[in-house]
């Protein structure tokens, strides 16, 4: 396994236009054999399939490494469906305390293989 995160991003004249990163899992509520720390798009730049670019990157990079992966996205979070989307199945809540007060996060996680190669 990894010891530390790995990184994509996206880049454009402009500047940052996006990044995602997976790595170990960090926290109980997470089963699966990797986690999604991050996908971000610049808000200017959303509904123009970076994300789900960003996304098959991670997943293509994961897939001979790892069966799943799992992330965490507070419920409130308005992006949740793009995970649901896909391909990705609620399987659990998980309570995070973030000093002072406390987030609801619904944990997701999906098969890295493409569904026909899942054993």
């Amino acid at each position: 396994m990894s010891s530390g995160a790995v990184y994509f991003v996206a880049d454009s004249d402009a500047g940052l236009a996006g990044f995602a990163s997976y790595g170990p899992p960090r926290f109980a509520s997470i089963t699966a054999e990797t986690e999604l720390y991050t996908l971000y798009v610049e808000p200017g730049r959303l509904r123009q399939g970076l994300g789900s670019r960003l996304l098959t990157s991670v997943l293509e990079d994961t897939r001979t490494q790892y069966r799943n992966i799992g992330v965490l996205v507070m419920k409130k979070n308005p992006f949740r469906g793009f995970y649901e989307k896909n391909g990705f199945q609620a399987i659990a809540e998980a309570t995070m305390d973030l000093g002072g007060f406390t987030e609801i996060n619904t944990v997701y996680q999906r098969n890295t293989l493409p569904t026909a190669a899942v054993p």
